[in-house]
């Protein structure tokens, strides 16, 4: 369905009243192949921010969604951890970049 729409048009960085993209939405909900399928699209944004300056990589890390974590730091999301309670990558977790 979500490949469907993407190919009709429909953008992947359409945000709701919370500022939640597509991705973040998926990510929030576990959806791992269809957050992959988001993530993959070549207009997805991937440092898009919800109106708590989160974004999906934020909230993967939140809510301990090691596999979209991973992924998305594999497709190019941007690192950041700042000394504040919610941001962080779980404890454990290991990604070398080549």
């Amino acid at each position: 369905m979500v490949s469907t729409l993407l190919a009709a048009g429909c953008g992947p960085n359409r945000g709701d009243l919370a500022g939640s993209s597509p991705l973040t939405t998926c990510v929030r909900q576990g959806h791992v192949d269809t957050a992959r399928l988001i993530a993959a699209h070549p207009d997805v944004d991937l440092e898009w921010t919800d109106n708590e300056r989160r974004t999906a990589l934020i909230v993967a890390a939140q809510l301990n969604q090691r596999e979209i974590l991973e992924h998305l730091i594999t497709a190019g999301s941007i690192i950041i951890i700042f000394n504040a309670h919610w941001y962080f990558i779980p404890r454990g977790l290991e990604i070398s970049k080549v």
